[in-house]
């Protein structure tokens, strides 16, 4: 990859994150909880608090060991208490590190910004 494709990579990231967070800032409490069609087992809170726990884990260096799906519902439940609103503040505090990341990496994380 180029220099421009590494950059174009963590701007697509953080253009896919700020759509998120507008459509978030549109919903009202309730719609947090509705259940997401693409993944029915979540709300669309769970939803963001995975999006968010991608960002502030590997950010903070912590991979998945083992079995993945523990590394995401250990995300899910970390952020249960929280209100949407409060899960979409932290994604927004994490997301120029995470998309710094992407752009030193994105052979590694452009996965993410798909």
């Amino acid at each position: 990859m180029t220099s421009v494709d590494n950059a174009a990579a963590a701007t697509e990231y953080r253009a896919a994150r700020q759509r998120m967070v507008d459509l978030a800032a549109a919903l009202g409490a309730a719609h947090a909880e509705r259940v997401v069609g693409a993944c029915p087992a979540w709300t669309v809170k769970d939803l963001f608090s995975h999006v968010t726990g991608i960002a502030v884990d590997l950010a903070a260096g912590n991979r998945p060991q083992g079995d993945p799906q523990v590394w995401v519902d250990r995300q899910v439940a970390e952020r249960s208490p929280r209100s949407l609103a409060e899960v979409v503040d932290e994604w927004q505090a994490a997301g120029p590190s995470f998309e710094a990341m992407i752009e030193a990496r994105p052979d590694r994380l452009w996965g993410l910004a798909y």
